[in-house]
C-alpha cells in the first residue's frame, strides 16, 4: 500500500502496482552535468535534490543515454516501489 498524508493512494501486490503505474526501467544519473541534451517522447524525467531520474519502458533507450556518461555517474535498474511512491505522491521518502 502506498499512503500519502494519511490517505491511501494505491493498494495491491508490489509487482502489479509497478507494472501498471510506472515505467519498467529507470536511469539514475548522479552527475547530470555530464549528460548531453537529448529528446525522446518515450522518456519521462524526474529530478530530486541529488540526481536526475529518467524512466522508460525500453531499456535500450536508457542504455543509449547512459553510453554518454561516465560509468560512476549513473545506475541503470528496474523501477521499484520508491519510484512509484515518488511518481504518485511527488515526494521523496526523506520528506
Amino acid at each position: 500500500m502506498i499512503m500519502h498524508n494519511g490517505e491511501k493512494v494505491l493498494e495491491g501486490k508490489k509487482t502489479i502496482l509497478i507494472k501498471e503505474h510506472i515505467e519498467s526501467f529507470v536511469l539514475e544519473i548522479f552527475n547530470p552535468d555530464g549528460l548531453k541534451e537529448f529528446k525522446s517522447n518515450s522518456v519521462r524525467m524526474d529530478k530530486t535534490d541529488s540526481h536526475l531520474l529518467l524512466y522508460c519502458e525500453d531499456i535500450v533507450v536508457l542504455k543509449k543515454i547512459s553510453d554518454e556518461l561516465d560509468s560512476h555517474d549513473y545506475y541503470l535498474r528496474q523501477s521499484n516501489l520508491e519510484d512509484l511512491f515518488l511518481k504518485t505522491t511527488g515526494r521523496n521518502l526523506n520528506e
